[in-house]
């Protein structure tokens, strides 16, 4: 029973969302020392650039990251999912990608995604949103 209850507690935690709003967020965690950085650049004429790192102190079995590029839209009030990028690595404990949109219309985007790292029979996660940013 007490074995069922830590293990459910760790569930829990690995759960546990972090939001950090900047152009280049950057969010963390505690049992392997996850963290991610992505940010969204404008490249100009229409082209942005979506980078995202994700890191962990030790060697991992499994490390991946999902990005969603978001659009607001003003008149239902929501955001909506444009493009999506993933990535993984295994036995690794960096995992870097950059992703190049070569036609995007004008309007309000950010970033929304998680990183995940795996070791063993732990998996821990991480989310983030970046602020907005304005695609003239």
């Amino acid at each position: 029973m007490k074995n069922a209850i830590k293990r459910t507690l760790c569930i829990i935690c690995a759960f546990i969302t972090l939001l950090c709003y900047t152009s280049n967020v950057n969010a963390n965690s505690s049992i392997t020392g996850l963290t991610c950085d992505a940010s969204i650049n404008i490249l100009g004429n229409g082209q942005v650039q979506i980078s995202v790192c994700a890191t962990t102190n030790i060697t991992v079995d499994k490390l991946s990251v999902i990005i969603y590029l978001e659009k607001y839209d003003s008149v239902s009030q929501t955001w909506e999912i444009i493009d999506a990028f993933t990535a993984q690595e295994s036995n690794t404990n960096n995992l870097c990608r950059t992703f190049t949109i070569k036609s995007i219309e004008k309007g309000v985007y950010r970033l929304r995604g998680v990183a995940s790292a795996q070791l063993n029979e732990i998996i821990e996660h991480i989310s983030f949103v970046t602020e907005t940013i304005w695609i003239k």
